[in-house]
């Protein structure tokens, strides 16, 4: 299934703020794994694990003190914030995993 431009627009927008490279599926790192040899590979969503993390950071930011440290601590960090939220957005969309 190919990604829609909407998608890609969003994984792009991530990977310039964490200086990610290209992204790929589940299935292509299966695909990797058993190239190199790898057998009995098994898969498994645990995001749901993982989305709360992301919610209390955003929580956690949003308070008067978090904010000022925020302001701050520099564009790095201040790009690893909005990253976040990009991260948040494609998880609800189902994109990231």
């Amino acid at each position: 299934t190919s990604l829609t431009k909407k998608e890609l627009n969003l994984l792009n927008k991530i990977n310039r703020a964490y200086y990610l490279p290209e992204w790929c599926s589940v299935d292509d790192y299966v695909k990797i794994l058993e190239e190199k040899g790898a057998t009995d590979v098994k898969t498994e969503d645990w995001s749901w694990v993982i989305a709360p993390f992301w919610k209390a950071v955003i929580v956690s930011s949003l308070r008067p003190g978090s904010i000022w440290g925020l302001l701050k601590s520099g564009f790095s960090t201040q790009r690893g914030a909005y990253a976040m939220l990009l991260m948040l957005r494609g998880f609800d969309m189902g994109l990231i995993k």
